[in-house]
């Protein structure tokens, strides 16, 4: 594990970035059926205003390792991953 609080900091932002897209592309996948893209897809959705939902739902992995790095006193990489979180209810809010 890095010592540095920065590099802590920043390795829990960038992955607390990165698993909701993750999550979000598993769960399109999971339950949409036919040959529509993905794009098209999201657009149809943000027509509907599914985005922001879609959105709620891809963070939940972070609102568990919050849970779990706060358990383990890992305060620079829970900060990182809150961070990411209101990174992500501030664009659910935008669209």
């Amino acid at each position: 594990m890095p010592k540095s609080p920065v590099l802590q900091f920043f390795i829990a932002f960038i992955s607390g970035m990165i698993v909701p897209l993750f999550v979000a592309y598993i769960f399109i996948k999971a339950n949409c059926y036919g040959d529509t893209d993905i794009m098209n897809l999201l657009a149809m959705m943000q027509k509907i205003y599914l985005v922001s939902n879609l959105i709620f739902i891809a963070i939940l992995p972070n609102l568990i390792a919050v849970f779990l790095l706060n358990h383990f006193d890992q305060w620079n990489y829970l900060r990182g991953v809150f961070v990411s979180i209101m990174v992500y209810i501030a664009m659910a809010f935008l669209l």
